[in-house]
This record gives structure tokens, sequence and C-alpha cells, in this order.
């Protein structure tokens, strides 16, 4: 009796440990403290702390729109509640928001309780501003932390503690050019580059340069989620602005072009792209976008209707109505999704070389060149 005891015992012990390595194995997602991120492509993120004035926030929006960059705020709580408006413009034109704190206080210098309270107070903060949960992500104030400080934030719910690769030292004053080589000089693939919203400072002077020296070097500018993801972006490895233009020019009976200044010229002579197509040029370009481009090349109109036959097409977007007149002529024709057997289009998802090749042979007969 006393040896099935001890077997039952043993048996418990075992039973209990291989639990505990499931759950290592097999359980929530790794907690740990991010500087880089380990990446097959060149990817790379810039991310902004704190707050600042509103104009230059939404000076730094419309130029990360200019050129279709989405990028990761780590904001911090007392300055979400009062400027509730532009956190939720923040998050409604496709940025994410991580955790800051409220207070900006040194976590080194609080007790367990005072960072559990001021982080979620920042949390509800961002919640009560914006309806949306915050990014399981948290960057300590001055990147301080302890081992200690490590633990509370990961039994708080923080996934992800995120620090940087890249400091751009913006904050100290430096000018715009010195912290675009800070960037350019240091960049990496899965890279995390540290910006700031403080005010009176020349980080939106240097955001363009760095935005289109990452782009020469042949970087891809993203999010901490989609670089931590690395099934997010599928189609990451795509064709840049430049590449499909010099084939759809060549596609439409002209010549391919040496230079991406020729491609420029004959992309507007042909009225087909916008006026700041060069801050795109060296960019990934989406499916609908290149469907949208090819209809102006070949002069075919947009179909106007109150809906698609594609169910993961947006209604009101640009290019919708040049989706559904590239379906309708038989250039595009999309893809039935097996689970619920509806026909999709692959709409946000950027274009590969081969689907670039069936798409521009499938204009053949519209080009003055076949």
């Amino acid at each position: 009796m006393k040896r099935l005891g001890v077997k039952i015992i043993c048996f418990v012990l075992i039973f209990m440990s291989l639990l505990e390595l499931s759950h290592i194995s097999f359980g929530q997602e790794k907690k740990e403290v991010v500087h880089k991120i380990k990446s097959k492509d060149k990817k790379i993120a810039l991310t902004f702390d704190d707050g600042g004035k509103i104009k230059d926030i939404e000076d730094i929006l419309d130029i990360l729109d200019e050129y279709d960059i989405k990028s990761t705020f780590f904001l911090i709580g007392s300055w979400v509640e009062k400027n509730k408006e532009t956190t939720k413009e923040i998050l409604s034109r496709g940025h994410e928001v991580g955790n800051h704190s409220y207070a900006h206080k040194d976590l080194k210098t609080l007790s367990k309780s005072e960072i559990e309270n001021d982080l979620k107070k920042m949390k509800d903060a961002f919640t009560k501003a914006t309806g949306e949960e915050i990014k399981p992500y948290v960057r300590p104030p001055y990147g301080s932390y302890t081992k200690d400080t490590e633990k509370i934030l990961y039994n708080a719910g923080y996934e992800k503690i995120i620090m940087w690769s890249i400091d751009t030292k913006d904050w100290t004053g430096r000018s715009a050019e010195k912290i675009t080589n800070e960037v350019l000089s240091k960049a990496s693939s899965g890279g995390i580059v540290l910006m700031h919203l403080s005010p009176n400072i020349h980080t939106k002077e240097a955001l363009p340069s760095i935005i289109e020296g990452l782009g020469k070097k042949g970087y891809e500018i993203t999010t901490i989620s989609a670089l931590l993801d690395e099934n997010k972006n599928k189609n990451i490895a795509g064709i840049t602005y430049l590449e499909f233009l010099n084939n759809l020019m060549f596609y439409i009976g002209l010549e391919y072009s040496s230079t991406a200044q020729e491609v420029v010229e004959k992309a507007k002579n042909v009225g087909i792209v916008e006026e700041n197509i060069e801050k795109l040029l060296y960019k990934k370009i989406k499916k609908e976008k290149a469907v949208e481009y090819t209809c102006k090349a070949i002069n075919i109109k947009p179909l106007e209707s109150f809906g698609s036959d594609f169910t993961d097409v947006p209604l009101n977007m640009d290019n919708t109505g040049y989706l559904n007149a590239a379906k309708k002529l038989g250039i595009i024709n999309g893809k039935i999704e097996e689970k619920n057997n509806k026909l999709i289009f692959g709409y946000g998802e950027y274009i590969s070389k081969d689907t670039m090749n069936i798409l521009l042979k499938r204009i053949e007969k519209y080009s003055k060149k076949f």
C-alpha cells in the first residue's frame, strides 16, 4: 500500500511537470524584452513616443499618409486624456498604440502597485478615448526597468517590452540631418527606431528623408505587430511601384526605362499616377492600386455601383469602381474562399511578380504593342 502511494505521488509529479513543459512550449505568447526582431526580409519599424502639440502630430500623420507608412505609437496616458480626438485619429489612420505609462515616471522608482495602477490608468484612458484595446506592448519611460520591473509588466498582461535598436536622440534637439543619418547608418533588418512626438524638436523635418532613404536601401517600413507576426504580411515580398509602373508602361506600348525619373515622366504623361508618386516609388504596391493604374493606362473607366462582387473590397474606396470594371472585363477574377465559398480579391495584399505578369498579360488586347 505504501509503495502504491509513492507511485501515485510520482505519477502526479511527472504529470504536473509535463503540463508545465506543455505550457512553456505551446502556451501563451513568449514574454520578452525586444530590442530588435528577427526578420528574413528587410523590414524595419518606426516608433514614436510620448505626446506633443496637436499640429506637430498631425504633420507627422500626414507625412506617414503621404508615403503610405504605418507605425507604432507609445503614448502617455495623461496626454491621451487631454487629446482624445488626436488619439482616435492615430488609430483611424491605421497606426497602432502601445502603453508608455500614464505619468511618464521612471518605473524603477515605483512600487509594484504603483506600476500596475499607472499602466492600468493609461490603458483605461486609451479605451475610453477610442473604444479600442491598447496593444499588449509596453515601453518603459526612459527605457528604464529592472528584472523585478520586467516581471511586474509581464504579470500585468504585457507580452512584449519594446525597446529599440536605433535611438535617434531627437529629444535632445539635434538637427534633422543628424536624426536622418543616425537612422540610415544603423538600419538593419528587424530594427526598431525610437523617435518622439515632443514639441520643439526636428523629427517631422527628418521623417521624409528617413522614409525615402530607407526605401532606397530596400527597407519595408512597418509596425511592431507586423514585425512580430511573420505570418501577418504573407505578401510582403511583393514588387515596388517603380517595378510595376515600368512593366505597365512596356505593356501599353512604351519602352522599358533605365531610370526612375524616366518611369515617372512616362506614367505622368499617360496620366495614371498621382503628383507625389516619387515618394512611393520604392514602396511595395498593393493589388488594388496596381489594378487602378492598369485600368487608367488602357482607358477603362471606373464602374460605379453600390457594391462589389468581391466580399473583401470596401464599398467607398477610390479604386472600388476600377476593380468592378476590371472584374466585368475579365482582367481580374478573384478567388473563392474555402471557408464560406465567397469571392475575394485579396484587398490590401501586395501584388507579387507572378500576379503582375498575369494581370499585364490580360491587357495585351488593349495594348498598341501586341
